[in-house]
C-alpha cells in the first residue's frame, strides 16, 4: 500500500511542479488520474491475493491472533496446497474481487469465518471498490452503468465522464486531514485486511 501511495503522492508533486513552470517533466491532469488508477488496480490486486492466501492457510488451520477458523467438516487440510486444491476444486484459479462471491464460499468452508464476516458487514463499500477497479479494467456498458453508483457510495457524487481517476484522485472533503479517495480506499482495505488476519 505504501508503494501505491508514494507512487501518488510522487506524481501529484511532479504535477504541481510543472504547473508552476518548473523543470521537472510535465504530467497532464489526463496522466495523473492515469497514475491514480494504477495505484489504485496495484493495491486492489494485492487485496485479491491477500484474500486468497488467507483463506487458503485458515483451510489448512493457520492461526491468528483470535486462534483458528472453525471449519464447516471440523477438519483442516494437511497443508497450505492442500487447502489450496480444495479450495480450487479442480480449477485452476478463482476469482477474489467479487465479494459476494467470496462470502460465499467462505460459508462453504467455515462457520461464520472471518472473510464472511468483515466481507458482509462492509459489503456496500466492497462492492463499490470493485466496481472502480471493473471501470478501470473493462470499459464496456456494464463497467460504466456500475461506476456511477460506486463513485455515490464512496465520495457522495458521480464524476464527469465516468472516469476512475477523477474519482481517486478527488479529496474527502468531510476528512479533517486532506486525503485523496484513493488513500481513503487503501486505507479501509488495509483495515479490513487486518480483522482478517488479526
Amino acid at each position: 500500500m505504501d508503494d501505491a501511495l508514494n507512487l501518488i503522492a510522487t506524481a501529484n508533486l511532479v504535477h504541481l511542479e510543472g504547473r508552476s513552470g518548473h523543470r521537472l517533466a510535465r504530467i497532464s491532469s489526463r496522466q495523473l488520474e492515469q497514475i491514480h488508477e494504477l495505484a489504485y488496480l496495484r493495491v486492489f490486486i494485492e487485496w485479491e491475493v491477500f484474500l486468497e492466501e488467507s483463506f487458503f492457510r485458515y483451510v489448512a488451520g493457520y492461526t491468528n491472533s483470535a486462534g483458528r477458523q472453525t471449519t464447516v467438516t471440523g477438519r483442516y487440510a494437511r497443508s497450505y496446497q492442500l487447502a489450496e486444491q480444495a479450495v480450487l476444486g479442480g480449477a485452476s484459479f478463482l476469482l477474489w474481487h467479487n465479494p459476494t462471491k467470496v462470502i460465499a464460499r467462505a460459508q462453504r468452508f467455515f462457520v461464520a469465518g472471518l472473510h464472511e464476516s468483515v466481507l458482509q458487514s462492509n459489503l456496500t463499500r466492497l462492492q463499490a471498490f470493485a466496481n472502480v477497479r471493473h471501470r478501470i479494467v473493462h470499459n464496456h456498458a456494464d463497467s460504466r452503468a456500475n461506476f456511477g453508483p460506486a463513485s455515490n457510495e464512496i465520495a457522495g457524487r458521480r464524476y464527469i465522464g465516468g472516469r476512475p481517476g477523477t474519482l481517486l484522485r478527488d479529496f474527502d472533503a468531510s476528512s479533517p486531514v486532506r486525503r485523496s479517495w484513493a488513500q481513503v480506499v487503501l486505507e479501509e482495505l488495509f483495515a479490513m485486511a487486518k480483522q482478517i488476519a488479526p
